[in-house]
């Protein structure tokens, strides 16, 4: 897996108001047309069509609401997101000059939007520029830029198989290859998707549901009432209303009863953390062994669990906190539950129990390991800020040990022959890699930007960044890792969407009859009007100038 930056939204768009800023742009008079002098142009040159369609491409901002306008919840549209694709495949390999393996992240080939990198040990992978694409636009350009990089590549499989230094070819070969990289064809080509996204903790429930239908392997469970269950536990007081008199609603003689208190339901925010944490616990109870820690979850949080936390709302934090062991009670019970075994977990077993086959040494001197860290220690951790599923989050908690080699190793265990001992000789290297990728990006999160359809405003939600990675979609071309890749895209705005719509809206009668409604006119329809009225002012100016000749 590459290294995948925070995200920032609008950074290429930035860039280049940066660039125009600093060549002076900006600084002359404005040219005589002002800012639809290009396209009064371009329609002399081309015509009405050709100018429709730059229109239609032109990212206008919808205008803000007036001042004083009320907020009111509307339509939630995804304007905004960023979402990144790494295409690896084990087959086909890159060396340096000498035959040398290259460093993980080096590029090979640069194209726009994306490069094709090298890969652990020796592997290639087609990885998307930081932040990731914003919009749908540069996403299917970079789609179509890294099919073409694909079957260049493919054009030089036949070299598969051949002897000695035959069966490579310099990058440079290629379209914007670097000089001193070979690549090596291997006999297939299989690529291998993952997506990195950042979605709104609101939006995860809606993300993962759309996910099970797009080819991605998502466990979670299906447990009772996980939200009843929450809100009779954090008891949270509902926004003061009302109380309807207790003798109507309930028959009782005496007026003077007071009502019983009502508590609010958890907040969608806190729904969306709960099924993150039901993704990790359940998972961790099903699957048995996996070549690497990150293997073990079809979507892996790269934010880690601990600012997730620290996403959620003041109230709910201080709840949860007052009612910790509780609180790890109702997950672990509600999702550390082995399938297989039909057995349910409990707080004290190992919140990760896979064998992770490939955790220390190299070569023939690979050996398992373990990882003892149990659920309600990793349920209480990030609480307290601590994501002891991250190396990082391990290494920063000062009750495991005085040193980063005592911290990463506390309860970690190597198997040697047919015994698991404590991996206090293991390298402190194996150990901070053993945790890789997992929640890697520490605190950093994306926001995510929709459209209020209410307020014709833009919302900017944080949102946590993922990386989905158990994706079936291994075939080249559009119908193998490209549909899986639009699903995934499809998914992420789903979930924006989900995170922007309120969770109940009531709109109250109006007093008086409304006024009829006036039409308004589409996006497109109000294009095609400018073009005609410019195209009439066009012809009028033509027979002027023809007169006065």
């Amino acid at each position: 897996m590459a290294s995948y930056p925070a995200h920032r939204p609008g950074a290429r768009r930035a860039e280049q108001a940066r660039g125009a800023r600093s060549s002076g742009a900006g600084k002359a008079a404005p040219a005589a047309g002002g800012k639809w002098a290009p396209a009064m142009a371009l329609q002399r040159r081309a015509g009405n069509a050709a100018l429709t369609r730059m229109l239609e491409e032109r990212e206008e901002p919808a205008p803000a609401a007036p001042d004083g306008a009320p907020d009111v919840p509307g339509t939630a549209v995804p304007v905004q997101r960023n979402v990144g694709l790494e295409i690896e495949d084990s087959n086909w390999h890159t060396v340096g000059e000498n035959g040398e393996l290259l460093p993980k992240g080096r590029p090979v080939v640069h194209r726009n939007y994306f490069q094709l990198q090298a890969e652990d040990p020796n592997h290639v992978e087609m990885v998307t520029d930081p932040p990731g694409m914003a919009n749908r636009g540069d996403y299917s350009r970079m789609k179509t830029s890294m099919l073409r990089l694909e079957g260049e590549l493919l054009s030089q499989q036949y070299r598969a198989g051949m002897a000695g230094r035959a069966a490579r070819f310099r990058a440079n070969r290629l379209e914007g290859g670097v000089s001193d990289a070979y690549l090596e064809p291997g006999p297939r080509w299989v690529p291998h998707l993952q997506v990195t996204a950042g979605v709104p903790l609101a939006g995860i429930p809606t993300f993962f549901q759309q996910l099970k239908g797009e080819s991605v392997n998502v466990q979670t469970r299906k447990a009772e009432d996980v939200e009843g269950r929450l809100k009779d536990l954090l008891r949270l007081p509902a926004p003061a209303t009302a109380p309807a008199p207790v003798a109507a609603t309930t028959g009782a003689s005496g007026g003077g009863d007071a009502p019983r208190p009502e508590y609010r339901a958890p907040s969608r925010e806190l729904l969306g953390f709960t099924e993150l944490l039901n993704h990790y616990l359940y998972e961790g109870a099903n699957r048995q062994r996996a070549q690497f820690a990150k293997a073990v979850y079809a979507v892996m949080a790269r934010t880690d669990f601990a600012a997730s936390f620290r996403l959620l709302d003041a109230e709910e934090r201080a709840a949860i906190a007052a009612n910790l062991t509780e609180w790890v009670g109702l997950m672990v019970s509600s999702f550390a539950y082995n399938a297989a075994a039909g057995a349910q977990g409990a707080p004290a077993d190992r919140v990760l129990g896979a064998r992770i086959e490939n955790a220390f040494g190299a070569g023939d001197d690979v050996r398992a390991g373990r990882v003892n860290t149990s659920r309600e220690d990793w349920l209480r951790g990030m609480v307290h800020g601590h994501d002891l599923l991250s190396t990082d989050g391990r290494g920063s908690d000062p009750s495991r040990g005085h040193t980063e080699h005592d911290q990463l190793g506390w309860d970690v265990e190597v198997q040697n022959g047919s015994r698991w001992e404590p991996a206090v000789n293991e390298s402190l290297e194996d150990l901070r890699q053993l945790m890789q990728g997992l929640g890697g990006l520490g605190g950093r999160t994306d926001r995510a930007t929709y459209r209020d359809g209410g307020s014709n405003r833009d919302r900017v939600v944080p949102a946590v960044i993922v990386e989905v990675r158990q994706t079936t979609g291994v075939m080249p071309g559009a119908g193998g890792w490209v549909a899986t890749a639009d699903g995934v895209y499809g998914a992420v705005e789903a979930a924006i969407t989900a995170a922007g719509a309120p969770a109940e809206v009531v709109v109250p009668e109006p007093d008086v009859e409304p006024a009829p409604a006036v039409r308004q006119d589409t996006r497109s329809e109000a294009i095609k009007r400018r073009v005609r009225n410019n195209a009439s002012d066009l012809v009028l100016k033509a027979r002027k100038l023809a007169l006065r000749r």
